[in-house]
């Protein structure tokens, strides 16, 4: 019976232990994602992409991707499904946001899922590939949110006058919404936020609507 006891209080021993690991590898990201968010919320006001996309390079995936290296080289896949998804999946979200964000202002198109993997992956050493794990339903969470913030910054940039990039705002939402509706969703938060998607994408029309209404655009 003492045995059993002592195995047993090893074992949540050990599990409380990785769980206190794991946050405090979270604490590192969150870092790096509030750095981002400071140069993220600065380009809201001033448009300067180059500062945006040094702030991204070096404040957010050289340092995210460090602290991601540590965890999956600690962590199997089977791991990262019983203790990390539920602590590091919301950084995980807000990681993929800000990567469609910078590269939608870059190249004006969607950083695929592939792409991103592969920022990922250049990153990781050889122990943490072999047990990187970076789920589909992530980078869709991520999608849903960069509607969101492009949709705010449709709002700023009609209001500094920078028609064009509200334009290029609207056709990009379109067609990542168009897109996303093709999916078919599991009746979960993913599929609520979603559904919330298209009261953005009729904002940022509105928006057009009323600019061309007023002769701003062609």
């Amino acid at each position: 019976m003492d045995q059993l006891i002592t195995e047993v209080s090893e074992h949540f021993a050990k599990k409380e232990s990785i769980k206190t690991l794991i946050k405090d590898q979270c604490v590192e990201l969150d870092t790096c994602l509030m750095q981002f968010g400071q140069h993220l919320q600065q380009y809201h006001m001033d448009f300067q992409l180059n500062e945006l996309e040094t702030s991204f390079s070096s404040k957010l995936v050289s340092p995210f991707c460090k602290t991601l290296d540590v965890l999956f080289t600690k962590f199997d896949q089977a791991a990262f499904y019983e203790h990390m998804q539920h602590l590091v999946s919301d950084r995980f979200r807000r990681f993929v946001m800000a990567t469609l964000f910078v590269h939608f202002l870059k190249d004006r198109e969607l950083f695929s899922y592939s792409s991103l993997l592969s920022l990922i992956k250049s990153h990781l050493s050889k122990p943490a590939l072999s047990h990187f794990v970076f789920p589909i339903e992530v980078y869709l969470w991520g999608c849903c949110m960069v509607v969101s913030e492009l949709t705010r910054l449709a709002l700023n940039a009609t209001t500094h006058k920078h028609y064009a990039l509200t334009q290029d705002i609207q056709k990009f939402l379109s067609s990542l919404y168009a897109g996303m509706k093709l999916i078919t969703f599991k009746n979960d938060g993913l599929r609520k936020k979603f559904d919330s998607l298209k009261y953005d994408v009729k904002q940022v029309d509105h928006i057009l609507y009323d600019l061309s209404i007023r002769q701003l655009i062609p």
